[in-house]
This record gives structure tokens, sequence and C-alpha cells, in this order.
């Protein structure tokens, strides 16, 4: 296998003045052309099936089988907004069906039900809080809900027309939200349109204090069609992402916050279908790829200059570093991995490193560590798993028997040793196992535990696809649903087992449709489609079943 380092020259390396004004943004959520294969609304570790173009990962090649075309993009999981969240001392799960929102306590499990409105389409917890904001559709307002209190409150989400909003956005601290139009959830008719050029403000930082008399929410102007929101991470400034840039929300005076519209992200505004923004965690920079651009932009938010860093060929992935200290850029055409520094690496080619990498390889996925790097591609037949050190500048080749649907790293357990969730892709055809073994390996569902410090890879067959999944946030255990035909099961991995993962199958009574960790870490939960309300609680440290079904008759223990 070919591994070597070049020097990278700043061919096109270009300084533009866009504005004369100091502004910074924050970093809450991501806009992505193709998910996020991270985050899934309420825990940062957590994540859903993936959704692209084969949802049965029957295809066995994909839209682009060698791998090679650089503007097909890799099928990364997508977030789903709609699962419970989690509080502080609650999980909350909204029932479009009767309109109701179900806070079950997470020591007691005592169920508080609290009526949110006929459609509640989008729910989010004021982080470091129990308050919840939930979008109520048919009546287009904004509903906050307090189970300690056993309190709703609700308001017009925008009293001078209908504003159709569909998703809320939390600042860090808590003290503020915003609500918006995304129209990338929405249908194609103009009828499904909602507000596409104004936010909901709403102000959060007294909520125990706050009536129907005085609605928090302030309407503001921003540019044509937001579609995501990103926080500064003390949460005094909020950064929307536009079709034709950023607006900034400066909350440095919560009682009079200053607009700034339109900051451009591009040269020309266009759709954001195809691109991609990230934006730091201190609201400094942003960096923009668009996927047939063979170029990485990076705005300072302070100085006002865009840099455009020129490169070889168009990037198939963006990520950045926990730390935000540096960019992981793949470019699948030419074979190459960089690694740029923010800022210095928009200026000085002693700041960029780049790599070669094998064929084929079209994402990055960097762990908690600020180190280790996984590469991989969704498109082609490759059954291996690359992984990078940043410090050492190794790469180690792992093959994993089968090809690669999505991937996501469990944090660092107590020795710092990282483990790899590996969901794989499934041939076309039945698992006939009177044929070939490895040809009734393709065939199968599965997925795959690797332990990066032993290189022990355990590869599980399951009877349906993978789907979602989480971690505890001591790297110890995993929990992962299994769900289809006729399969309704909650995979108990658990990490740290001699010799590799020990998988432990736990059967479901119902069809498990999102799960997830509590706050204080001691259960996780799994919520199952049934007609009254059903999640199954699971200790983490006994792995013992909890189940509380009818959520509308009151609740239920089994």
């Amino acid at each position: 296998m070919r591994w070597m380092k070049r020097e990278f020259f700043l061919s096109g390396l270009m300084i533009v003045s866009v504005l004369a004004m100091a502004v910074a943004c924050g970093s809450d959520s991501a806009e992505s052309m193709s998910g996020d294969n991270s985050v899934d609304g309420d825990a940062p570790m957590d994540g859903d099936s993936p959704d692209g173009d084969d949802p049965d990962g029957d295809d066995p090649d994909g839209d682009d089988p060698d791998g090679d075309d650089p503007y097909t993009p890799e099928q990364e999981i997508e977030i789903d907004v709609s699962r419970p969240v989690t509080s502080n001392d609650y999980l909350f799960v909204i029932n479009p069906a009767t309109g109701n929102l179900v806070a079950i306590a997470s020591d007691t499990l005592v169920i508080h039900t609290l009526s949110t409105g006929s459609d509640p389409i989008a729910i989010q917890v004021l982080p470091e809080t129990n308050t919840a904001l939930i979008i109520d559709r048919t009546s287009d307002r904004l509903v906050m809900a307090q189970p300690d209190e056993d309190r709703t409150a609700s308001w017009a989400l925008d009293p001078d027309k209908t504003a159709g909003y569909n998703m809320i956005s939390c600042a860090p601290n808590g003290l503020f939200a915003i609500v918006y139009f995304n129209s990338q959830l929405a249908g194609n008719a103009s009828s499904a349109y909602g507000s596409l050029q104004s936010v909901g403000l709403v102000d959060m930082r007294d909520p125990s204090d706050l009536d129907e008399l005085d609605s928090p929410i302030l309407p503001l102007t921003v540019g044509l069609n937001p579609t995501a929101v990103h926080w500064k991470n003390d949460g005094s400034k909020a950064f929307v992402i536009t079709d034709q840039g950023a607006t900034i929300i400066d909350l440095g005076n919560p009682d009079s916050p200053e607009v700034t519209p339109n900051i451009p992200l591009e040269a020309v505004s266009g759709p954001s279908l195809d691109r991609e923004v990230l934006v730091t965690a201190d609201g400094r920079y942003a960096l923009v790829r668009r996927i047939e651009t063979a170029e990485l932009r990076m705005v300072d938010f302070e100085n006002g200059e865009v840099a455009v860093l020129e490169l070889d060929a168009p990037p198939t992935d963006l990520d950045l570093l926990p730390d935000d200290s540096r960019a992981i850029i793949t470019l699948r055409e030419t074979h190459q991995l960089l690694v740029v520094s923010i800022p210095g690496g928009f200026a000085d080619a002693e700041a960029v490193d780049l790599y070669d990498i094998p064929e084929g390889i079209g994402v990055a996925e960097p762990a908690a560590d600020n180190n280790t790097i996984a590469l991989y591609s969704t498109l082609n037949n490759t059954r291996n798993v690359w992984i990078f050190s940043l410090d050492d500048e190794s790469l180690n080749s792992h093959n994993l028997i089968k090809r690669t649907q999505a991937l996501s790293f469990a944090p660092p357990d107590s020795d710092g040793v990282l483990r790899l969730l590996v969901l794989h892709k499934k041939n076309q055809g039945d698992a006939y196992y009177e044929d070939d073994y490895y040809d009734t390996i393709d065939r199968s569902y599965g997925y795959s535990v690797l332990d990066l410090a032993t290189g022990m890879t355990v590869l599980q067959l399951t009877d349906a696809h993978p789907a979602a999944f989480t971690f505890t946030g001591d790297g110890a255990k995993g929990y992962l649903s299994v769900a289809g035909s006729g399969t309704r099961q909650v995979h108990i991995m658990d990490l740290k087992a001699a010799g590799g993962a020990r998988i432990i199958e736990m059967d479901l009574s119902s069809t498990p449709t999102s799960l997830g960790l509590m706050a204080d870490g001691r259960r996780m939960y799994v919520a199952q489609d049934h007609p009254d309300g059903r999640i199954t609680f699971i200790d983490t440290v006994t792995d013992e079943p909890v189940t509380i079904t009818g959520f509308e008759l009151n609740g239920q223990i089994d």
C-alpha cells in the first residue's frame, strides 16, 4: 500500500475583503449535503440508520460502483429530528396522533402527560433545563411544556402571518431558541412552504414567568431559505445559514438583538442542497464546500475576509476535529487526504499536510481524541476501513469482510481505547446458507465492532437492517436496534469484553423506532411502535429491562 506525505503548495490562495465589521457566530448544528453521521438530536454519540438511495441495502454497488466519480456524494447518516429527546430529568416523547407530550421521569419512571396541540411536529429541550419547546403545525403555535410544574403555555409563531416553522434550535446556554422553516423537510408544492425569509427568536431567560399574554417570540428577517442554525459556544450569537449566506443575530444586548443579514459565504449565492457549511464553536470561522467545486472557502466573521483554498479535486467530505484546530478534507478523485490548520492553513502552505490514501476513499470520520480518523467509502466494493493517526502519521488497514454503509466511534473508555461501530451494506439476494460462505455473509444484514487497541473485529450478522444506535459516555457499552421482517430487537454490545465485543440480542414485544441514553447515564431507552405508546428502559450496568406501555392510559409498567 502506498502511503506518502506530500508538500502542499498554495497555488491559488485568495484573501477577499467582504465585510468591514467584527462579528462572530456559533456552532450548534451543521448544514450538510449528505447528513451527519455522529449527531442525532439530543445526544452527541447517537446515530440513525442511513436512508440514502438504497434503503434496503441490497444494491451491490451503489450509484458509483467504482467510487471514482467526484460528483457522486457519499451516503452518510441522516439526522432524525422526530425522535424522543432527553432533559436533565425526563425523557420527552410527542404523540402526533393525540397531540400530547409524554414526559417520563428518568429516576422514578413516573409519567407526566401534557397537551401540546393537535399536530406537534418538532421538539427540543432547552439545555440544562426540564423545559421543552414544541411546534404545533395545525395551530402554527410554539408550545412550552414544563412537567415539573405540570404546565404548558403557547404563542403564535408569527402573529402577522402563517409562519409554518418546522425546526427548533436551542442556544447552548438554554437562554434563547430560534424557530424557522426548513424547506428541505417539506414538500415541493408551494402550499407546503412556510416563511422563507423569517425566523422567530424565542426569549427563554425566565420561562417560569412566561404566560400566554406576553409572547417571547420576536420575528426577524433573514436571507432566503434558512437551512441550519449555529450558535456561538456561550450562546451569545446565532448564525442562520441561508441560500444567500449567513445572518448573524447578536445577543450581546438580549433586550435589543442586533441583526446582520446576508453575509456572503460564496462568490455567488444559490441553492444549498449541494453545499456543506461548518462553523467553529467559538463562532470565528465558517468553512464551505460545494460538491462539484475544487475549493474550500473560509469566512472570518471577525475581520470580514474570505480565504479560498484551491484543491486538486472536489472535496468529497469535510470535517472539523472536535477541538476545531484543523479541518479534514478527503479528495476521492485524486486519492488524497488534506489536514488544514484553522486558520493558518489558508495562508501558509506549511500549515497544510497532504497525504496519499488508498483509491476509492471518500469519507473521513474524526474520533473524540483529536488524533484518530477513520477513512472509508460508502460507494464502492471496498471491504476495508483505514485508521489514520495524526500524531505519528500512521495508516492501518482493517478488513471488515462486508462493505460499509456508515460508522461511528464510541467515546474513548477509561484507558483511552477507541472502538468503532460499522453498519454494513447488504448485497442483493437472500442469504442461502447452502451457498458460498462469504456470499452468504455478503447477502446478510450486519454490523461490526472494531477494537483499535487490539485490531480485533467482531462481525455480527442480523436478520434485518441495523438501525439507530447509541453508546454510554464511558465507552463501555453500545446499543443498536434491529427491526424489520418480523425482527424486533435491541443489541447490547459489551465493548470492553476480553477478546472483542460481546453481544447480547434482546427481543422486544414491539418494533423499535429509536433509542438513546438518558441524561444521567444510568438507563438507555428504546422507543417502540405501539398504538398506546411503549418504551423499554435498560439499566446500563445490569442490562435489566423495564417496559412502560400505555402513555395515554396513565402508564403501565410491565
